[in-house]
């Protein structure tokens, strides 16, 4: 069992059979809330996907196979779509090996790392590869679900800079070393060591989350799970329609980069509110639109 169903509201679902019976619930009662997709793999066999809005903007991805009418489950996608999509540039999907799904890799400045996360629209993916034309920019709208989270304080910021414009300019920095530059590797090297000096000095006296403002790393052994500190930048409240839980949703920013971390009340220590911080671990997810009209009507709706 997915242990995200949590994040959504669905924590009592302890079973495969009663995902099942939902999903076939869902199909049953043909509510506006359920949207079916369809797509023919042989002769015999077909794949499905199917979305169910389970609240404002929460819902599961169903994912397997059908055949004669009858419908078989394979995989399932809790999430929650945040509609704030920011352009990528030379993405990356690879399939999943032990399910029907992609994993998709971006490089994303101020973060560090690279980004892997699960794709959530993994038909709209397999449309996108099968007609075998590179993907050189789509946008993506990042979602990350988690089942356990803590509200931190802010912190006093005397920096006048912006993260934004302190992350373009390490990133034109660590363009420049990659190409040789010895002047930018320098630079990178005195502007570490001068950061390790003084939060060696700080760290011994400070509680270390009155030192770091966010933070965004790799968790565990899952590739798409992250331990994160950001700062909040909106809250929305919804509650899943069949279990009447009530979901927190959360703009959460790490330097530029925004996902939208989708949590249980319950789960969340603390009471977030725009300004605070929130502190947890997240999955992440990837919503992409890959179609070029769709692109460019969403160019106006990106972050930038």
């Amino acid at each position: 069992m997915n242990k995200f169903l949590r994040a959504i509201g669905f924590e009592t679902f302890t079973t495969r059979k009663q995902l099942d019976t939902l999903m076939h619930n869902c199909l049953a009662k043909k509510q506006d809330d359920t949207i079916i997709h369809h797509r023919e793999s042989s002769e015999s066999l077909g794949m499905f996907e199917i979305l169910t809005f389970v609240g404002d903007r929460v819902l599961i991805y169903w994912c397997g196979d059908y055949a004669e009418g009858e419908y078989q489950l394979d995989s399932y996608i809790p999430t929650a779509l945040s509609g704030r999509y920011i352009m990528i540039d030379a993405p990356e999907f690879e399939i999943k090996k032990d399910s029907f799904g992609f994993v998709g890799i971006c490089e994303r400045p101020g973060i560090g790392v690279p980004l892997i996360f699960s794709l959530v629209n993994n038909s709209d993916c397999y449309d996108a590869l099968s007609s075998k034309k590179p993907i050189s920019r789509c946008a993506i709208a990042f979602t990350g679900l988690s089942v356990k989270g803590n509200i931190l304080l802010p912190i006093e910021k005397k920096e006048k800079r912006s993260a934004k414009q302190k992350n373009i300019e390490r990133y034109n920095l660590v363009e420049k070393a990659k190409n040789g530059d010895e002047s930018a590797i320098q630079a990178l090297a005195f502007e570490d060591i001068d950061l390790y000096t003084k939060l060696n000095k700080r760290v011994h006296k400070e509680d270390i989350f009155t030192i770091v403002d966010s933070s965004f790393m790799p968790v565990g052994l899952e590739c798409d799970q992250y331990s994160v500190v950001g700062d909040i930048e909106n809250v929305r409240y919804c509650e899943n329609r069949y279990t009447k839980k009530t979901i927190v949703l959360m703009d959460v920013v790490v330097n530029d980069f925004v996902v939208m971390v989708a949590i249980g009340q319950d789960d969340l220590v603390g009471e977030p509110k725009r300004g605070r911080r929130f502190k947890g671990e997240i999955w992440l997810q990837g919503h992409c639109i890959f179609d070029g009209e769709k692109l460019m009507k969403t160019l106006g709706e990106t972050q930038e």
